[in-house]
C-alpha cells in the first residue's frame, strides 16, 4: 500500500506567506482609495453599476463615498433628475447626495432601502466617463490588482515549497551520513 509523503513546512515558510497575504491586503486598499481619487468617475459609475441594487440599506450604500447629505426633495437638482424619470416620489421617501471626491449622485430611499435604483443606466462605466470627459483607467487596472496579487502569492507559495522541500531533503541526507 502507497503512503503519502507527510509535507513539513517551515516556521519561516509560514511567516512569509503571511506576510505576503498581509501585504496583498494592503497594496489592494491602497490601490482601491488611488482608483477612486485619480478616476473618481469611473469608480463612481461601476460602483453604481455593480455594488448598489433596489433594496440595498442606507449603510450598504454609505460604505462607498466619503460623504452623505439628505437633500431637500424640492431641491433643483432633484426635480431636474427624477422630471426626466417615472420615478415616482411618495411621501415619507429621503433623497440621500452621496459623494466622493469630485463626483456624487443623487440616490432614493423608500423606508430606510434604495429604490428607483437602475443599474442598467451605469453598464458602461468608461463610455460615461469618456462622455462627461472625465479621465478612465487603463485597461488592466480596471478590475483591481486581486490577480496580480493571487500571482505574486502564487509564485512566492512554490518557491517557498521548493526551497521546504530542498532543505528538508538534504537535512534527510545530512542524518543518513
Amino acid at each position: 500500500m502507497a503512503t503519502l509523503r507527510r509535507l513539513q513546512f517551515s516556521l519561516r515558510t509560514l511567516i512569509v506567506s503571511l506576510l505576503l497575504v498581509a501585504i496583498c491586503l494592503a497594496i489592494n486598499r491602497a490601490y482601491l482609495r488611488w482608483y477612486a481619487h485619480k478616476y473618481p468617475s469611473h469608480y463612481l459609475y461601476s460602483v453604481l453599476r455593480d455594488q448598489i441594487h433596489d433594496g440595498d440599506t442606507f449603510e450598504h450604500v454609505a460604505r462607498y463615498f466619503e460623504r452623505a447629505e439628505q437633500t431637500d426633495l424640492d431641491a433643483r437638482n432633484v426635480r431636474n433628475v427624477w422630471s426626466t424619470r417615472p420615478w415616482p416620489i411618495q411621501p415619507g421617501d429621503d433623497i440621500w447626495h452621496f459623494r466622493n471626491a469630485s463626483s456624487g449622485v443623487l440616490i432614493q430611499f423608500r423606508d430606510g432601502r434604495v429604490v428607483n435604483h437602475p443599474t442598467s443606466d451605469y453598464a458602461e462605466p468608461d463610455r460615461i466617463a469618456q462622455m462627461n470627459h472625465h479621465p478612465v483607467p487603463p485597461l488592466f487596472l480596471r478590475y483591481g490588482v486581486w490577480r496580480y496579487c493571487l500571482l505574486v502569492l502564487a509564485a512566492g507559495g512554490l518557491i517557498l515549497v521548493a526551497m521546504d522541500s530542498r532543505l528538508g531533503r538534504r537535512s534527510t541526507s545530512d542524518r543518513l551520513t
